[in-house]
């Protein structure tokens, strides 16, 4: 009699590897448009895998792009990728939903059509990253946020009703303009503004019901028990003599182990500081050259933290508050 204990064995054992064979396989290098359904809907985003990088989870930056024809205008700007090649981290572009040809965040009372409908811009983002977890190996307690302009606003909202997925977020040439202040954990953050921004003063433009940057980290100063005196840097670069100046204040430690920093440039105007511009972007900028590398120092910046180990995460928590944003100082 044949013994078939051998076989059944041996298909139990392929049964129960099946799983771990089913992993997807890491993503190859280059630019991947990829899509996914939330709340309904269709929505894209982009992930970047830079070349040669090295075995094992890495780093991952969500890259929020601003009020945009398309992703190509931010990505140019920002030029993170050359940055995540050197430094191994993954960019996720999550892209936000396009009405009347415009590409747009529902940061709370601002932008568009997806605000006055309500868009569950803040779940997508979140389901996005959850997707690029499954595509590359991130890890999971380095994961960073970072946005210009509206997409500053979406990162300032994210980072109040989702602060556990993010180390840290950065901010760029926006405010924050959600309709009450009620973070949940300190989290770090660095904002990078220009004194002379057009669209989104720092000083704020109440009748748009745009907050000055100021009194907005102002409020994370003190949600994150902050010091009420930064230590301060002027800094001149990138540029000829007499250079712009950049000024750095700076509010450590604070609660959580975590920072906050607020850069305010003479030169640029609202734009992405250190970037290459074309000429039709020439009415926004107000630098004869840019003053920084507005990704080099967000990155150095957010690339100082991590999430706390799940065991020590219950402690996180801002202090409360129930002011509302203001739109002006």
């Amino acid at each position: 009699m044949f013994d078939t204990r051998p076989l059944i064995l041996a298909l139990l054992a392929l049964l129960l590897a099946a799983p771990a064979q089913a992993v997807r396989q890491p993503l190859a290098a280059g630019d991947h448009l990829l899509e996914l359904t939330h709340d309904g809907a269709p929505r894209r985003y982009l992930l970047h895998v830079p070349p040669d990088m090295p075995a094992g989870p890495r780093p991952l930056l969500v890259a929020l792009h601003g009020v945009s024809l398309h992703l190509d205008n931010f990505r140019r700007q920002a030029t993170l990728e050359p940055l995540a090649a050197h430094e191994h981290f993954y960019v996720l572009y999550p892209l936000a939903m396009k009405t009347v040809g415009l590409q747009t965040w529902n940061a709370g009372t601002c932008c568009g059509l997806p605000a006055w409908r309500d868009v569950d811009d803040v779940g997508f983002v979140l389901a996005a990253m959850a997707a690029a977890e499954q595509q590359v190996p991130v890890e999971p307690r380095r994961v960073y946020l970072v946005g210009m302009s509206n997409g500053a606003m979406m990162a300032y909202r994210l980072a109040m009703e989702a602060p556990e997925h993010f180390a840290a977020i950065g901010a760029v040439a926006g405010t924050m303009v959600t309709d009450s202040f009620r973070p949940s954990a300190p989290i770090s953050l660095i904002h990078v503004h220009a004194l002379h921004d057009p669209l989104v003063p720092l000083r704020g433009r109440p009748l748009f019901d745009l907050p000055a940057v100021e009194s907005v980290v102002g409020q994370w100063r003190e949600a994150n028990d902050c010091p009420a005196t930064p230590a301060v840097e002027r800094f001149h670069q990138l540029a000829p003599d007499p250079a712009p100046e950049a000024l750095e204040r700076r509010w450590e430690p604070c609660a959580a182990d975590t920072a906050v920093a607020l850069w305010v440039l003479d030169g640029p105007g609202h734009v992405w500081p250190g970037a290459e511009l074309p000429g039709w972007q020439a009415p926004l900028t107000r630098a004869e050259a840019p003053t920084i590398d507005a990704g080099q120092i967000i990155w150095a910046f957010l690339s100082r933290f991590s999430l706390p180990p799940p065991e020590a995460a219950a402690p996180r928590r801002a202090r409360a508050s129930d002011g509302s944003l203001r739109s002006g100082e």
